[in-house]
């Protein structure tokens, strides 16, 4: 009797595309930044990225799979005590599925911010490192007071380390990781009574959980996900920066100080999509002292909109 093994020994395309790869990484080294090859390359310090899509999304279209775009995930557990943690949250397949062109990185820290600054330090490889530092705005900031300061000093770590920052905030707030908890174990009397079965009903931006009587209609306009509900108002939050349909909104840049440009690049290059191609732009300055001072800011601002070889008029 014989007995045929199924083997796979891989391919020479798999090895020619690592070193390729390897070679280019190596290569990239030896080359001298310039100004106007500038990308921001962006650390977005996502969570579980399934969670927060807005931010995913936004930034996303940003990077447009021509620079590097890095999603990390801080996941709270004492890595003296327990390092090998949970592989299910799904991050990396859902940044696919959503086609989102980046990589997911996780890090295991006992608080935020030793995570963050374990990922500021270390994520990337040679001239393929984060320049920028992406994050959401804090809506609960007045609340918990502990993870505020810890929120403030993950920008302070940034900026020390020569990153620039951006902080994406909506009004409706960009986590929805109430929506994805876990699915609950069935219980041997739901069949009995549907009227007990516990469902989340939720706002635009966050969900609450209620249970289901006789004198509470039923929602009509709903999605049902997993083991939960999510509303139109939270769908389309979530897909806020898909590209569905073109806008013509207008981009408003609050030009505060000389940070170098990324307050232009950004919207700049979101402008360069096919969703935002039809948006105005406009720029704000904010001078204090005389009219002397407004028009060197005015000549300064000229200069720099004409180095980023962007179109403007007065």
């Amino acid at each position: 009797h014989r007995i045929i093994l199924e083997i796979n020994w891989g391919t020479s395309v798999q090895a020619h595309t690592y070193r390729r790869a390897l070679d280019a990484t190596h290569k990239l080294d030896t080359i001298q930044e310039h100004v106007k090859n500038f990308r921001p390359q962006m650390l977005v310090l996502t969570g579980n990225p399934i969670n927060r899509p807005a931010l995913v999304d936004l930034f996303s279209l940003v990077a447009h799979g021509h620079s590097l775009m890095i999603c990390c995930n801080v996941i709270l557990e004492d890595p003296s005590v327990n390092i090998i943690y949970d592989q299910k949250d799904e991050g990396e397949t859902w940044l696919k599925q959503r086609a989102a062109k980046a990589f997911y990185q996780r890090v295991v820290a006992p608080t935020i911010r030793q995570g963050a600054i374990a990922l500021l330090q270390c994520v990337g490889v040679g001239k393929l490192r984060p320049n920028v530092v992406v994050l959401g705005f804090k809506n609960d900031w007045s609340i918990k007071a502990d993870t505020t300061i810890d929120y403030f000093n993950i920008i302070h770590d940034a900026l020390h380390l020569k990153y620039g920052v951006g902080i994406l905030r909506l009004q409706t707030g960009l986590d929805f990781s109430d929506f994805f908890e876990p699915d609950l174990p069935d219980d041997d009397d739901d069949d009995d009574d549907e009227d007990n079965e516990e469902s989340v009903m939720s706002s635009p931006s966050r969900g609450t959980k209620s249970h289901h009587n006789m004198n509470t209609p039923r929602q009509t306009d709903v999605l049902t996900l997993k083991n939960t509900i999510i509303n139109q108002g939270a769908l389309l939050t979530m897909d806020i920066f898909r590209p569905h349909h073109t806008s013509s909104a207008i981009i408003d840049v609050w030009w505060l100080f000389d940070d170098g440009g990324l307050t232009l690049l950004l919207p700049y290059l979101l402008r360069r999509r096919k969703r935002w191609r039809n948006c105005q732009f406009r720029i704000f300055s904010c001078v204090p002292g005389e009219k002397s001072d407004a028009e060197r800011q005015h000549i300064a601002m000229a200069s720099l909109l004409t180095k980023f070889r962007i179109k403007y008029t007065d």
